[in-house]
């Protein structure tokens, strides 16, 4: 049975029977071998880029409507970056991949074949975003692996700080601003950037913070200006 896939919000125009690189991950140990002794010392690990050979078929009219699905196929897959890809059979995931490799095309008559040689440098797949306000209970990250969140907070009443704790890990962030009823504050964690009122405000970051990460499962916070303040969380859940 075959399937479709869209690369960079485009379909493409071909029959998909078989995606590799969606299996068990992938992944590289970095050790230190032993002076006097067996073996190494673990030093880390890391995910490999992610190889997503996809074989597919073209069926055509006849040579012109060949030609043609070809140079489709060809101005569509021509990006300079990494795009999202979403497969059908997977249409909740998103990877982010381009071309690397070469091809092995081989056509018969009104039939053509191949494989996309497509590598994503970043080895995750993601969810769609989601967003919740915070308040006493617990968020949700249903990703396999950690996902960095992004806060908004829009005050009602002054304070001369905000401070947002992640209860599991003990990790926090400090803004310290002179804040007004009104205000509103964005914090993204991935980039360490502080947003204030539309205006990138970097020096009322306090660099003693301890950035931290969403954990899979439930996490859940503790705001010391709750009472002054509304805060929403936006984050992407990702899988390995």
């Amino acid at each position: 049975m075959s399937f479709y896939m869209s690369f960079n919000g485009h379909v493409l125009p071909i029959r998909i029977y078989r995606v590799g690189g969606r299996g068990p991950i992938e992944q590289e140990v970095i050790g230190q071998e032993k002076v006097n002794g067996p073996g190494a010392y673990f030093i880390k690990r890391r995910l490999k880029p992610r190889r997503l050979p996809v074989d597919f078929t073209i069926i055509s009219s006849g040579l012109s409507d060949m030609r043609s699905k070809i140079d489709m196929l060809n101005s569509i897959l021509y990006v300079k970056e990494p795009v999202p890809i979403v497969f059908s059979d997977e249409p909740d995931k998103t990877y982010y991949g381009i071309l690397n490799g070469e091809h092995d095309w081989d056509e018969i008559v009104y039939r053509g074949r191949d494989t996309l040689p497509f590598v994503c440098l970043d080895p995750f797949k993601y969810g769609t975003e989601r967003s919740y306000t915070i308040d006493h209970g617990t968020i949700l990250n249903g990703g396999s692996v950690e996902t960095s969140p992004t806060f908004e907070v829009v005050f009602t009443d002054s304070a001369s700080e905000y401070v947002i704790t992640h209860q599991e890990t003990g990790g926090f962030i400090r803004v310290i601003w002179n804040f007004v009823a009104g205000d509103r504050l964005i914090i993204d964690t991935s980039k360490r950037k502080v947003i204030i009122n539309n205006n990138v405000r970097m020096p009322a970051y306090d660099w003693m913070s301890r950035p931290f990460n969403l954990v899979t499962s439930s996490n859940s916070f503790a705001i010391a200006q709750s009472d002054i303040s509304t805060t929403k969380i936006k984050f992407t859940p990702k899988w390995s």
